[in-house]
């Protein structure tokens, strides 16, 4: 189990990294909403 504690570990180490970067990118996009989101605003838009 300590295998899977330590891979978990450096996951969450990887993804950290990988935020800081997208934080750096939604930074220059602050008025824009995250990415999952940022699919469904423009299609809710066009309804109205």
């Amino acid at each position: 189990m300590s295998e899977s504690e330590e891979e978990k570990r450096q996951r969450k180490l990887r993804r950290d990294r990988e935020h800081k970067f997208d934080e750096d990118e939604d930074e220059e996009y602050e008025d824009k909403p995250p990415r999952g989101r940022r699919e469904k605003r423009p299609r809710d838009d066009a309804e109205d």
